[in-house]
C-alpha cells in the first residue's frame, strides 16, 4: 500500500512555519523577501502533504528535499563565512535538516516500493518526520529572525534570490549522505540537481510549480 493511501495512527508530519504567519502579519516583500519565499515553500508542502495520491507524496518530498538543500547552499553556506553570524544556530539547522532528509529518504522508498524501506512502519516514519520538521522549523525560524534583524536589505534580498535560484534548479530528492560544506558540497549539489531531474523524467515524476506561485496573492 502506498503511504499516501495509508491512514497512519499518527498525524501526517506538519510544518509549523511561523515564518508564514510572520510574513502575513506585515506587508509582504514578495519574491525579494526571504521569509516570504520560505513561507511560500512551507505552504506548498503543507498542501502537498494533505494530498491522497502518490504524485502528491512525491511533490512534497521533492519540495522539502529541495528546500533543505537550498537552505544549506544559499543561506547557511554564505552565513558561515560572515563574521558575527550565529554559527551554533546555522549548525543546528544543517544537522536537523540532514536528520529530516533520512526520514524523507525512507518515505520516498515506501512510495517507490523499496524493500529496505518497507521494513520500517509508516507510523514510525510519519511520527519521526513530524518531530524532525517541528525541530527544524524552530531553528529555521530563529535563523530567519536573525537575518531580518541583523542584515542590511541588500544582503537579505541577495539571500532570497539565491534561495529561489537553488530551489528552482536544485535537487528534487533527499540526499542525507555526502558533504555539507566546502567545494565537495557545491559539487554534489550540482550533480544531484542534474541527476535528480534525469531520474524524475525517467520515472515520470510530476514537476514542481515554482515557489513564487505560493506567495501571498499567488494561486492557492
Amino acid at each position: 500500500m502506498l503511504p499516501t493511501e495509508h491512514q497512519p495512527s499518527q498525524a501526517l508530519p506538519e510544518l509549523h512555519p511561523a515564518t508564514t504567519t510572520d510574513v502575513h502579519d506585515r506587508p509582504p516583500g514578495g519574491a525579494r523577501d526571504l521569509p516570504a519565499v520560505i513561507g511560500a515553500t512551507h505552504r506548498a508542502v503543507l498542501s502537498e502533504l494533505a494530498g491522497a495520491t502518490a504524485e502528491s507524496g512525491y511533490l512534497a518530498i521533492a519540495r522539502l528535499s529541495g528546500h533543505l538543500a537550498a537552505m544549506r547552499r544559499s543561506v547557511c553556506s554564505p552565513l558561515r563565512k560572515r563574521p558575527g553570524s550565529p554559527q551554533d544556530l546555522i549548525a543546528r539547522c544543517c544537522t536537523q535538516g540532514r536528520a529530516a532528509e533520512w526520514s524523507l529518504w525512507l518515505l520516498q522508498g515506501r512510495i517507490a516500493g523499496d524493500m529496505l524501506a518497507s521494513s520500517v512502519s509508516l507510523d514510525s516514519v510519519y511520527a519521526l518526520l513530524g518531530q524532525q520538521l517541528t525541530d527544524y522549523t524552530a531553528g529555521e525560524r530563529a535563523l530567519l529572525a536573525w537575518i531580518e534583524g541583523e542584515l542590511p536589505a541588500a544582503d537579505r534580498e541577495r539571500l532570497a534570490a539565491d534561495y529561489r535560484r537553488c530551489l528552482t534548479h536544485g535537487p528534487t530528492r533527499p540526499h542525507p549522505r555526502g558533504p555539507r560544506t566546502g567545494s565537495g558540497f557545491r559539487m554534489t549539489f550540482a550533480f544531484h540537481s542534474f541527476w535528480d531531474r534525469v531520474m524524475d523524467g525517467a520515472d515520470g515524476r510530476p514537476r514542481l510549480a515554482p515557489p513564487t506561485a505560493w506567495l501571498p496573492g499567488g494561486p492557492p
